[in-house]
């Protein structure tokens, strides 16, 4: 894919429910980053017939020198969706953060159960169809399709993949801004002066599901877009995230508490993946490659 346009410079490809919804607020206010209005703008999955024009008017607003970035976690549960994005740039920067499968599953399940219309836990194991604004998606979890997809991304994008081990960045995420600063090839923006901890779309954070659902109908998203200023939209989505997550430590939605028949099940699937993510981290939780 060819295109005299803007287009993005890195791609945050993975997984979802590790930490994407954070990055999206943080980095935007980076000054020498520039990411679309639209969190997910989701082109090399489900958005892909719209075609480069599309995808590039998301980032018609850069600004000089702005390194440009995609940050979507459906790129990591779809495997079109790794080869458009070589097709369109091989020599892409990636960036993947990948969690602990056993974790990632449930926290999925939770996040999809408020907002589209999933099968029971074991079926949804199985593999599961979403509808994002009018295009259904199938995610498969089985076969090792974690850790395939990790390999994937390395494999074609050689050398220019940041990846790290989200339970690196709850620990410390300051450290893991600055390594994206760093792969971004980026002035160092974040400090201790102007980070302030906070979490954003954690599991257990009290979510609004009709407001959630009614951004997955088809042209709900692209209205706003279209009808509201990049920086109002910017502000409401970041007050909205805040105040969905105020008082999470001590008076949080209570979590869906999983069978042990469920959990078992999990395992079975799962241990396989969890095994070689334990393995790639076991030396660094943080790397290039």
């Amino acid at each position: 894919m060819v295109s005299d346009s803007p287009m993005p410079d890195a791609i945050m490809a993975g997984m979802s429910r590790a930490g994407t919804t954070f990055m999206y607020h943080y980095l935007q206010k980076h000054p020498d980053i520039f990411i679309p209005t639209r969190k997910e703008v989701c082109f090399f999955a489900h958005h892909f017939g719209r075609g480069a024009g599309w995808y590039s008017n998301f980032y018609k607003e850069k600004k000089g020198e702005q390194k440009t970035l995609d940050i979507c976690g459906l790129y990591f549960s779809t495997p079109e969706s790794l080869e458009r994005i070589y097709q369109f740039n091989p020599d892409i920067k990636i960036i993947l953060s990948v969690r602990n499968p056993f974790e990632w599953i449930c926290s999925l399940y939770e996040q999809y159960s408020g907002i589209f219309d999933v099968l029971p836990f074991k079926e949804f194991l199985k593999g599961c169809n979403v509808e994002r604004e009018g295009e259904t998606q199938y995610i498969d979890f089985n076969n090792q399709v974690i850790s395939k997809s990790i390999e994937n991304y390395l494999r074609r994008f050689k050398g220019n993949v940041l990846i790290y081990d989200f339970s690196y960045f709850q620990e410390d995420p300051l450290v893991v801004l600055n390594e994206i600063e760093s792969f971004l090839g980026v002035p160092r923006f974040f400090n201790e002066t102007n980070f302030q901890n906070r979490k954003i779309n954690a599991r257990g954070r009290k979510r609004i599901s009709w407001f959630a659902k009614l951004l997955h109908v088809k042209g709900v998203v692209d209205l706003i877009l279209k009808l509201f200023p990049r920086r109002l939209i910017l502000a409401i989505r970041e007050k909205l995230d805040q105040n969905a997550v105020k008082n999470l430590d001590t008076k949080p939605t209570k979590a869906r508490e999983f069978t042990l028949e469920e959990k078992a099940l999990v395992q079975e699937i799962f241990q396989a993946d969890h095994d070689y993510i334990r393995q790639l981290f076991e030396n660094e939780r943080i790397f290039v490659v």
